[in-house]
């Protein structure tokens, strides 16, 4: 057998990557703070410790939850406050009101029971302080009715013993009073004195008392809701973005399937290899499903059946995995007919993963590659991200937390989120697209080819927050072009390594920063997976001094399907005669006709319908101008310089079926006096005229 070994060609490309590996491991370890920088959070409570001060806090006020109660909890924070502190001041500048005063992180902690309305819900902050409290129980639950004087003395007694805030540095701002069948209940709002981090915001404190004891509380940073509008507006530009390239997405899809269809009939798809990864993907999502059970406990709605609950859960849950399962099987068919007929001298994705193929030359150098793509790329973040900054763009800081670190097997979802986007977005944007555009263009153009899956795939990142719209598709799609030649260079293997490596690396980095042994080992076996086999193919060739040869393993070696005329003629037996069809009898023909006419009868009678009333008489313009004129004659505003536009109230079909309809229905005993009220006294079924300027958020209605 023929001696396969390294050459002095393939010495200068180990060399090569090695020199861009350790370049890409210095940036990464010296500049990766500087270009991702993380919101400082101090963790001087854990989960269970916060919810031992959860529990303290309600027993303090008389609350504690029963015996029977379950317990859910899950890490949050304000994202809509982050977001605008940092936009406004730049994250080195909002770090110091992170925490302390104002506390945007928290532990939730829900005490509840299935089919109870009362339920105990407790956030503790980091650091230990209480920062959200919510007793819910039934409307008509017992309690007093207290005058504001002393409700308000409740309220305050309440931030000053339990809250522990100076009452005296706090600027009451509002009450407003809700009154219930057998109480009252009051909701007190102040704001902290001086703290103000950005001009027209404020920290406020809000306290609800139902009848005569606290039953709420909750602080937040008031965020103005003209930055709102504007911050809205900024990221329908990302949204647009990710719309528009959405258009590629879905041609991309159809060509998939188009070639999937044809493949299939000429009998040229490898179902083995595509079943493979689609029941991968398939296990991955549902293992992780279930391993953010807990998660889904915490949004539980006690007013559904507990084991209906976990029933749909689990169902829903195992649906969604066998369509992700299906949809990269379908995807791997069709990429891989495209793959194996365009470059028949690289590896065969069905031999890919096979032992003999990872003992390859080849194989080896793509893995190789892919790890030193994952620096490399890495790297280039690190480069974009800091060049963009210096130039005033913005992306949000990271969290150094998920609750991913409070499940059982973390390690999972770094395989799902390595495997899935690997698999999915290389076989979908460069093992299918770029050969078949190669194909489309006749084999000119190949640049083209690769740019255009390039910027489909680089701007469908286009919805993340980042700023200005385009950077982010801008630098993912730069980084797709050089992918894509990788890949027309050296094989699909190695754009594979890379994908699953960056993002199971920086899925883990939480598990690597943990103090937990099963988290960081786990954790390295979950991202260095795809180095294994390059481990083994090393070692074995410098035992044995050789690699396999790649005979059989290639595109080309596989064999082909039939050809057409062959299956034709296969296809062209004589077909089974097929009986004559027998007459129905008499007696069943007159059974048949009368149920038709019964069935005619009862769709001409005269039934009073559910929202019978939705007629519409008045045409849209004539809606439009009377409003127009309303507001011409209020002197309100000038219609002409506004746009309007009549349309349906808020999914008025959707309304008949809302919450409201179903308790109406239920009380008023008819459906003749449900459409009077609906049409009388609701107003259901008339035209909502809007009038407003673009990008003002003062508008009519």
């Amino acid at each position: 057998m023929e001696r396969i070994r390294l050459n002095r060609a393939d010495g200068v490309f180990i060399a090569v990557c090695l020199v861009l590996l350790a370049a890409g491991l210095w940036v990464s370890f010296t500049y990766f703070q500087k270009a991702f920088p993380e919101a400082a959070i101090e963790f001087r409570y854990s989960r269970d410790q916060s919810g031992q001060l959860a529990v303290s806090v309600l027993d303090s006020l008389s609350m504690t939850p029963p015996a029977d109660y379950r317990h859910a909890s899950i890490f949050g924070f304000d994202n809509t406050a982050k977001t605008y502190l940092e936009k406004e001041l730049g994250l080195k500048n909002a770090q110091p009101f992170f925490g302390d005063p104002i506390r945007l992180w928290a532990w939730r902690h829900r005490w509840f029971k299935p089919g109870t309305k009362e339920e105990f819900q407790v956030s503790i902050s980091p650091s230990g302080e209480l920062v959200r409290l919510d007793h819910l129980v039934e409307e008509e639950a017992p309690g007093a009715d207290l005058p504001e004087e002393e409700a308000r003395a409740l309220a305050a007694a309440f931030l000053a013993r339990t809250v522990h805030l100076d009452t005296s540095r706090l600027v009451f701002l509002e009450s407003s009073r809700e009154g219930r069948p057998h109480r009252a209940d009051w909701t007190f709002t102040w704001k902290a004195e001086g703290v103000e981090p950005v001009e027209g915001s404020d920290y406020r404190y809000a306290v609800t008392i139902l009848g005569d004891k606290v039953g709420g509380y909750r602080e937040w940073l008031r965020v103005p809701e003209a930055w709102r509008a504007d911050y809205k507006r900024l990221r329908s530009f990302n949204n647009l973005a990710g719309q528009v390239d959405g258009i590629g997405w879905v041609l991309t899809l159809i060509a998939v399937v188009a070639v999937f269809v044809i493949r299939m009939r000429r009998r040229d798809v490898h179902w083995r290899t595509a079943i493979a990864f689609g029941l991968v993907a398939a296990v991955l999502f549902y293992l992780n499903s279930l391993n953010s059970l807990p998660q889904d406990l915490y949004r539980y709605d006690t007013t559904t059946s507990w084991p209906g609950f976990l029933l749909q859960t689990l169902l829903l849950n195992l649906i969604a995995s066998v369509g992700v399962g299906v949809l990269i099987g379908l995807l791997t068919a069709s990429a891989e007919t495209m793959y194996r007929g365009q470059y028949p001298r690289r590896l065969a994705l069905p031999t890919l993963f096979s032992p003999r193929a990872l003992r390859t030359k080849t194989a080896f150098k793509a893995i190789f590659l892919g790890i030193t793509m994952t620096a490399f790329f890495i790297a280039y973040q690190i480069g974009i991200y800091l060049l963009a900054d210096r130039l005033g763009a913005w992306s949000p800081a990271d969290v150094p937390y998920d609750n991913l670190l409070n499940t059982a097997f973390p390690w999972i979802a770094v395989l799902l989120m390595g495997f899935f986007p690997a698999v999915s977005e290389e076989f979908l944007s460069r093992m299918f697209s770029i050969p078949f555009l190669q194909r489309a263009f006749r084999g000119r153009l190949t640049w083209l080819a690769v740019l255009i899956p390039a910027i489909i795939w680089g701007f469908g990142h286009a919805g993340y927050p980042n700023q200005p719209w385009w950077i982010r598709g801008a630098e993912v799609g730069g980084a797709g072009i050089i992918v894509g030649f990788i890949m027309l260079r050296y094989g699909i293997l190695a754009t594979l390594v890379w994908h699953y490596t960056v993002d199971a690396l920086y899925t883990s980095l939480l598990l690597f920063r943990s103090d937990n042994p099963y988290f960081i080992a786990t954790a390295a076996v979950g991202a260095g997976l795809l180095a294994i086999p390059l481990l083994v193919a090393l070692f074995a060739y410098l035992r044995t001094g050789t690699f396999l040869p790649e005979k059989g393993l290639r595109n080309g070696d596989l064999a082909a399907p039939p050809p057409v005329e062959k299956l034709k003629e296969a296809g062209a037996e004589k077909e089974p005669e097929v009986p004559a069809a027998l007459p129905l009898p008499a007696g069943a023909r007159l059974l048949a006709l009368g149920l038709l006419a019964v069935g005619a009868a009862a769709m001409l009678m005269p039934i009073e319908r559910i929202g019978s009333f939705l007629a519409y008489p008045v045409e849209p313009k004539a809606a439009v101008r009377s409003f127009a004129d309303s507001l011409r004659a209020t002197g309100w505003a000038n219609p002409d310089t506004m746009h309007l536009a009549a349309f349906v109230g808020e999914s008025e079909e959707n309304e008949i079926g809302g919450e409201v309809y179903p308790y109406l229905l239920k009380h008023v005993g008819s459906i003749r006096e449900f459409n009077r009220i609906a049409d009388s006294t609701l107003l259901i079924g008339r035209w909502k005229v809007n009038a407003w300027v673009p990008e003002n958020r003062f508008r009519f209605v």
